[in-house]
């Protein structure tokens, strides 16, 4: 009787020692259930977010390749003498360009590495245009020499590309003048407006016994100016000379000392230039107008209004 009672105790331990261990495997089963499906789920989250990137990037990248995504259109402002085309170049702007990728800041920083360009602002505006506001640095006029150089206002060189200026006849030609006086007269020349230097169709070296540092521009218009390099800022008032005088000589000297424009024979000053280059003392211009009677104020110039 006790011996049964001991089997049938260790036979019902065994059941439940059986039931713990079913019990036990089945959490066990529940819980790696869990974790595939958290892991599943969380795989397919990042599957998910993996393809809206995917998409997003692709939906991106056919915007980027439609002309859609192309500038418009391509303004250039405030350029004096450079073209418009050479400015673009620079920027790299074109209506190739792709509007969501162009970078003004950079862009900027970029072209002022150009000698030629002293200052630019770029602009992205509306329906994708682009405007480039650009300040040239001082371009006076051009030269030949080994090869064909663009002078700058500080006197410094620039060799020339067809590129750069589409129409190089608005600039004055530099002929035989020294580098050391193309710098004196450039940095004079650089406060002259555009409208000035588009009527300059040549600049050449002058002088007298009594003043080495002159020069002689030609104008457009067949009128000859000389002067002192000093007083080249008279140029701004050439139209007002020429307006206001009623000589018939065609050349004009530049009183700087007494402010005034002198309408000369243009024959007794190269006579003047050449006594010089053979070595002779030459009379200041103003004093021998004063004897032959040909000095004449224009128009009604003052040595005030000249100055000014």
């Amino acid at each position: 009787m006790e011996i049964d009672e001991k089997i049938k105790e260790v036979q019902e331990t065994d059941s439940e020692l059986e039931a713990g261990k079913k019990a036990i495997e089945e959490t066990l089963e529940q819980e790696k259930t869990e974790k595939k499906l958290k892991r599943k789920k969380v795989i397919q989250s990042r599957l998910l977010i993996v393809g809206i990137i995917v998409s997003i990037v692709g939906i991106f990248l056919a915007y980027i390749i439609s002309p859609f995504s192309n500038v418009r259109s391509v303004k250039v402002i405030n350029n004096v003498f450079l073209s418009e085309d050479y400015i673009k170049k620079s920027a790299g702007i074109s209506t190739d360009s792709e509007f969501v990728l162009l970078f003004p800041m950079v862009k900027e920083i970029s072209m002022k590495t150009d000698p030629l360009i002293k200052d630019v602002d770029i602009r992205r505006g509306a329906n994708h245009s682009v405007v480039i506001d650009v300040k040239e640095n001082d371009i006076v006029g051009y030269r030949y020499d080994q090869s064909m150089d663009l002078i700058l206002g500080d006197g410094s060189y620039v060799t020339f590309k067809s590129e750069y200026i589409s129409n190089l006849s608005l600039l004055p030609m530099f002929m035989s003048v020294s580098d050391e006086k193309t710098k004196m007269v450039a940095e004079e020349m650089k406060d002259l407006d555009p409208d000035v230097l588009y009527r300059i169709a040549e600049v050449r070296d002058f002088a007298l016994s009594y003043d080495e540092n002159m020069i002689k521009f030609v104008m457009e218009d067949g009128y000859k100016v000389y002067t002192t390099i000093t007083g080249s800022n008279f140029l701004k008032d050439y139209l007002s000379i020429i307006k206001n005088t009623g000589s018939s000589h065609k050349c004009i000297y530049f009183d700087t000392e007494n402010n005034v424009a002198v309408m000369r024979s243009c024959e007794q000053l190269e006579e003047l230039y050449q006594r010089h280059l053979h070595g002779d003392e030459t009379p200041k211009p103003e004093d021998t107008a004063e004897q032959e009677g040909t000095q004449e104020e224009t128009g009604e110039q003052t040595s005030e209004e000249t100055h000014e």
